[in-house]
């Protein structure tokens, strides 16, 4: 099973034909262990026929299955939501609106122990922007869409990285309703939990962890991190 999806890094968009390289994500399903992917069902335009000079359409509200899956989107939008100024002249440019609809009026922000994140509903589909405080040396961050099934099965994720701190990761993402925390399992085999708040999560961890939900169908593998089929739970000590 795959799923395709779009990363933007925010700031790096210099228009459609530049994108093509960049602008298609596959993640391909793992052995044993289920990976987020979004079923079969109605698809914002591709990202080729954008590219090719076709917009998608303006989102004019949430769609049913993002209110029904994700809380955030249910609350009353406030002016603390609004993106910056910045991103949003970035994204405004991009596959982001002009491929899945994204209307940055109709985002949501929620507060991670990592940074900043925002939901932002599209046509058929819905987005998420990531923003790290600071990884030390670097701010990480970026933009990812996919389809609203996509996202109610966990596939709605951001992974970005820098140059100017090639150890580790900012892992953002979505889960629907009741999924409260996330599993982080290090490359060394460590396993540490992320809390989840309103439905997103946002974590900097060492470059090449898996980040793995369960919800009603059992575990979930995030797309875009490795599998962590080789995980060893956190002993306390003397045990």
């Amino acid at each position: 099973m795959t799923t395709t999806r779009v990363r933007i890094v925010l700031g790096t968009w210099r228009g459609r034909s530049a994108c093509i390289a960049a602008l298609l994500s596959v993640a391909a399903a793992s052995v044993g262990i289920a990976q987020a992917a979004g079923p079969a069902g109605p698809q914002p335009i591709s990202p080729t026929a954008w590219i090719h000079g076709s917009e998608a359409t303006l989102a004019q509200g949430v769609d049913s299955l993002d209110a029904a899956s994700f809380g955030l989107l249910r609350r009353a939008i406030t002016p603390a939501d609004a993106v910056s100024a910045a991103e949003a002249t970035s994204l405004s440019h991009s596959g982001f609106v002009g491929a899945f609809g994204a209307n940055l009026a109709l985002a949501r922000e929620t507060t991670t122990s990592a940074g900043s994140a925002w939901l932002v509903p599209g046509d058929q589909s819905l987005c998420l922007i990531a923003r790290s405080v600071t990884t030390g040396t670097a701010v990480l961050g970026g933009a990812t869409c996919t389809s609203d099934a996509g996202a109610a099965a966990g596939a709605l994720e951001q992974v970005s990285g820098s140059a100017k701190d090639p150890g580790v990761q900012l892992v953002s993402g979505v889960v629907p309703d009741g999924v409260s925390s996330v599993r982080v399992t290090a490359p060394d085999g460590v396993v540490e939990s992320a809390a989840v708040g309103d439905n997103v999560y946002s974590v900097i961890v060492p470059a090449g962890a898996a980040v793995s939900f369960t919800d009603a169908t059992g575990t979930v593998a995030i797309p875009g991190t490795p599998p962590p089929a080789r995980a060893q739970p956190i002993t306390a000590a003397g045990g």
